[in-house]
């Protein structure tokens, strides 16, 4: 889940920092100004934006592929709970 949501999260990411160095493009004439300047500052908001799209993705990837799972689980649980059963493996059928 993390996995799908950090692939998604950077292609979002870079679609947005090619969005806004093509908006941005006539800045390149003072480019070594403005990172003299506020290169720690924008790889901090970088930072930030990263880790909110992500968390953003990851909120709404558990609000709708993860819809039931607390049913399931109580299912899964009762059912595992009511009747003993004994377990048959592999090796069991081979003896």
């Amino acid at each position: 889940m993390i996995a799908n949501v950090t692939v998604i999260t950077l292609v979002l990411f870079l679609v947005i920092a090619f969005t806004l160095l093509e908006r941005l493009r006539f800045l390149a004439p003072y480019r070594n100004v403005i990172l003299a300047a506020h290169q720690e500052v924008i790889v901090a908001y970088l930072v930030l934006l990263f880790f909110n799209i992500f968390g953003i993705l990851f909120m709404v990837y558990r609000q709708f592929f993860f819809k039931d799972t607390g049913k399931k689980l109580k299912h899964l649980e009762k059912q595992l709970d009511s009747e003993p059963t004994d377990l048959i493996t592999e090796l069991d059928r081979d003896r």
